[in-house]
């Protein structure tokens, strides 16, 4: 099967659609799913490229660059053209004149994580999708407030660039329009201890488009970031959200206490990298979701 190359241009946002799900599914693929909103997102700020075979659209992947990290944030091929080339020449295609520090978060599909490794980027740590129906959950109370802060404010900006290794304004607009996001300030007794931001929209699921998501977050120490994702849920719980999503690498202070507070494990990927990250300490940090980390 030869494959090429073309730049993505949003006409082909059905497309990649179509290929995620049937890629991620195949034939129990969901009946109705609307099209992921962070696609369109990704296409407008991300170096965007569909493969084709034969005149047909096969695949595609999409690498985010900021400052000096490039996120690749999609990569996937129907499953009838898997393991026949697209996915590596998508991926050398979209490596080439990236930074040094390039990540993804890799499925569990151990082709793509041969794929991932042999173009250099390794396995670091394992992450957890985690979800919690808010009637259940036992939110243990702590000393931390939750404040609203500003899109805009310097402070707010800089703790989320030290955070994630990189200024990404491009996420916060898409946060604030598309996910309903709210940043916030964790303080104790006046004194800020991190940051965060809570996502009160999520349009592509169907079963659940006012569940929360909490992240990005960070906390000054692992030692308050226990008490900071708590804050945040019980700031997310409040105001009405009937489930509260979070992503955690494995060795985050929270994972365990997460878990004894009624978050259950519904998926799991691993966060790979071209060298050790420094993009996020994975003790403190709360991952953005399900895309851009």
């Amino acid at each position: 099967m030869g494959v090429t190359l073309r730049p993505a241009v949003p006409a082909d946002l059905p497309l990649m659609a179509d290929i995620w799900l049937d890629s991620a599914f195949g034939p129990e693929r969901p009946p109705a799913m609307p099209e992921p909103p962070y696609l369109a997102h990704e296409l407008a700020t991300g170096h965007a490229l569909m493969a084709e075979a034969d005149g047909a659209a096969v695949g595609y992947g999409i690498m985010l660059t900021r400052g000096s990290v490039a996120n690749l944030a999609e990569l996937f091929v129907r499953r009838g053209a898997q393991s026949a080339g697209a996915g590596r020449a998508l991926l050398a295609a979209l490596m080439e004149g990236t930074p040094r520090q390039v990540f993804t978060v890799a499925s569990h599909d151990r082709r793509a994580l041969a794929l991932y490794a042999r173009a250099g980027m390794l396995p670091r740590w394992p992450y957890y999708y985690l979800q919690g129906e808010t009637a259940r959950l036992r939110l243990p109370p702590t000393d931390l407030e939750a404040v609203l802060a500003r899109w805009d404010d310097a402070a707010w900006i800089a703790w989320d660039a030290m955070a994630a290794g990189r200024p990404r304004a491009q996420e916060h607009a898409y946060w604030r329009d598309a996910r309903g996001g709210h940043p916030l300030w964790l303080r104790r007794r006046g004194r800020v201890v991190g940051y965060g931001v809570v996502q009160t929209r999520l349009p592509e699921q169907a079963g659940a488009p006012d569940a929360a998501t909490v992240g990005p977050l960070i906390a000054d120490r692992p030692a308050n970031a226990v008490d900071a994702l708590f804050t945040a849920a019980a700031w997310a719980r409040a105001r009405g959200a009937p489930r509260i999503d979070v992503c955690l690498c494995g060795p985050h202070a929270a994972f365990v206490p997460a878990l004894e507070a009624g978050f259950r494990i519904v998926d799991q990927d691993t966060v790979m990298s071209t060298r050790t990250p420094g993009f996020c300490d994975p003790k403190r940090y709360v991952p953005s979701g399900a895309e851009f980390f």
